[in-house]
């Protein structure tokens, strides 16, 4: 069962507000805990803006495939299923902004134009986007900045996994436990 799902151009998904003491959202969307499902699920769309959402109990948090422009800021992870995960493919013109994923995973499959980047404000110890693992597959032009990733209780600090023909990866001001690259596609 799915949360929402987006089913025409030009939507705006967008939460009244956030907490002032740590700019988490006070717009709340909760799944069944259990099965395969989506938070908020794009197909086929273009210029979709989501922010200032929670959700919870999802299995994929975030499930876009073939949008373009999509731009996607603020969004909590809670609860639900261990490896809930954030899931970008075949998609093009994606900005990823000011997360707290509480050690979901992230995938960009197959996608251009990638920039995903952690909280304008992060500093040591205060960092929202404490990714568990990012993995990015077959996509070109993908940079990450201001991030962290947390890794999980189980597998210590994160991975940031490059593969395939993935080409022009840009990684900076970032701390990642480890990057496995199986092509010579990122810069540092």
């Amino acid at each position: 069962s799915d949360g929402i799902i987006i089913g025409s151009d030009g939507i705006t998904l967008q939460g009244d507000a956030v907490y002032p003491a740590d700019n988490t959202p006070k717009v709340d969307i909760f799944g069944p805990a259990s099965g395969t499902n989506y938070g908020i699920k794009i197909d086929g769309k273009s210029n979709i803006t989501i922010k200032n959402i929670l959700l919870k109990n999802f299995e994929s948090l975030i499930f876009a495939n073939n949008v373009d422009n999509l731009i996607v800021e603020n969004i909590f992870a809670a609860g639900g299923p261990i490896g809930a995960q954030f899931k970008i493919e075949n998609s093009k013109h994606v900005i990823l902004h000011d997360f707290y994923p509480n050690g979901a995973n992230l995938y960009i499959n197959n996608s251009d134009d990638v920039e995903i980047s952690g909280a304008d404000d992060n500093v040591w110890g205060n960092y929202r986007s404490g990714w568990n693992n990012i993995r990015i597959d077959d996509s070109h032009d993908v940079e990450i900045k201001f991030m962290y990733l947390s890794g999980s209780a189980y597998y210590g600090s994160g991975t940031l996994f490059v593969t395939g023909s993935s080409s022009n990866v840009d990684i900076h001001d970032s701390t990642i436990g480890a990057i496995q690259v199986y092509n010579e596609a990122y810069s540092q």
